[in-house]
């Protein structure tokens, strides 16, 4: 099964070019984030011309008031929403936001939960695209920074899937995480700086809720049977790895038993011009099968 997952950057007329770039891959599945409004109808269309009938999107929920670009599935299996979490679930230790209003507007938009009916049973796909921490929205004094919906989105994601399961599961999107990763292994967060005296990164004492939010998503999810696709295949032999400017924001996390063949970065296309994300591409089997018939 190939899926990929890009942000693309709320563009509204790149729209079918951006899917016509894709059908070049080939892919089962595609995660969208960042897509606005005004794009569905296009992206519906175009993915329909390609095989991916089966389409979900975070607009089809009605909603009375301006929201922020939401985000989108589009699958050659069928595809069956996940049910909601009530927040009480999602942030037991309540949010850190003092605007919980704003951080749901974000969660309904910008988090996708679907299952598919792939040929190897079911497998619940999780979409996210966290809301940068320098987000900023019109107030009536002007533009203000609502830095903490990012990390409770971030917050919610991991209480939504820290958890056993016994389904095959993928968690992907833009998580604007980490800062920088080593080739030694280590995740730095933005809740992270350099000790210049010391030779390494600490958490700053006013940053221990951001690290906690980004690392548990990060690494945390490991211990929940979601561990990083990417490294998993290339481990951290080299650390410049980018997918948004010089950061790696874009991510496949995977249960075990979903065996990536090959992950890469579709940098390649960035010479098409259709957005400032790099697509991230991965082609899993299932470990339990020994051998796998091509998905056509």
């Amino acid at each position: 099964m190939k899926l990929i997952s890009w942000n693309v950057n709320a563009r509204v007329k790149d729209g079918r070019k951006q899917v016509n770039v894709l059908s070049q891959q080939k892919p089962h599945v595609v995660a969208f984030q960042d897509v606005r409004a005004t794009s569905v109808r296009q992206y519906e269309q175009a993915f329909a011309e390609i095989g991916l009938r089966y389409i979900l999107h975070t607009f089809q929920d009605p909603s009375d008031e301006a929201t922020p670009t939401g985000v989108l599935i589009a699958s050659c299996f069928e595809l069956e929403r996940l049910p909601h979490l009530p927040s009480s679930a999602l942030w037991p230790e309540g949010m850190l936001s003092p605007h919980p209003e704003k951080v749901m507007k974000h969660w309904a938009k910008r988090m996708l939960f679907a299952t598919l009916q792939s040929p190897w049973g079911k497998i619940d796909l999780y979409n996210a695209y966290v809301t940068p921490g320098l987000h900023k929205e019109g107030t009536s004094a002007g533009r203000k920074i609502y830095s903490s919906i990012k990390l409770d989105l971030l917050t919610g994601i991991y209480h939504t899937l820290a958890t056993p399961s016994d389904r095959l599961r993928i968690l992907c999107g833009d998580f604007n995480t980490p800062q920088k990763e080593t080739i030694t292994g280590e995740t730095i967060t933005w809740g992270q700086s350099y000790s210049k005296s010391k030779g390494c990164y600490y958490v700053r004492r006013k940053e221990v809720e951001r690290h906690k939010a980004e690392f548990r998503v990060l690494r945390g999810l490991a211990d929940y049977d979601l561990s990083d696709a990417y490294r998993r295949v290339h481990g951290y032999r080299s650390e410049k790895v980018y997918s948004w400017r010089t950061y790696r924001y874009d991510h496949i996390f995977a249960s075990q038993a979903l065996v990536p063949l090959s992950i890469s970065y579709l940098n390649l296309l960035q010479e098409h011009q259709l957005s400032d994300h790099v697509p991230i591409e991965a082609i899993f089997v299932p470990k339990t099968v020994p051998q796998v018939a091509e998905i056509v």
